[in-house]
């Protein structure tokens, strides 16, 4: 018989996050915890705020690219094995400006996503 706390666990299911006004998470010991959401009890601080901001633009940008322009990073990341998609490539890329990451992989791949068209 299948306990009721283990049943997510015998779907395939790994809980965690918000569901509703619920927070779950997966114990140590592989039993899900359910729990009320609880609210913030101060506002978000300035840094929060600017980090909040921060991704937000960088989701506007990948909009903004262009189909093409997307396509060209979702194909190097698979062509680097990185097992991230061609999104949080550029997520990292929008944040970080890690210019000799990006040439390695522009390099070994053959493939740039930041070349003019």
């Amino acid at each position: 018989m299948i306990v009721k706390d283990h049943l997510f666990t015998y779907l395939g299911f790994r809980l965690s996050g918000d569901l509703g006004q619920y927070t779950m998470y997966t114990y140590c010991r592989k039993r899900p915890v359910f729990f009320i959401k609880s609210p913030p009890l101060t506002p978000p601080t300035w840094l929060q705020r600017r980090q909040r901001n921060r991704f937000i633009i960088v989701g506007y940008l990948w909009r903004g690219i262009g189909l093409d322009r997307r396509i060209l990073w979702t194909k190097l990341a698979k062509a680097a094995r990185l097992n991230i998609s061609g999104y949080n490539l550029f997520l990292y890329w929008s944040l970080r400006h890690d210019v000799p990451t990006i040439t390695t992989l522009v390099r070994v791949t053959g493939i740039n996503p930041l070349a003019t068209p």
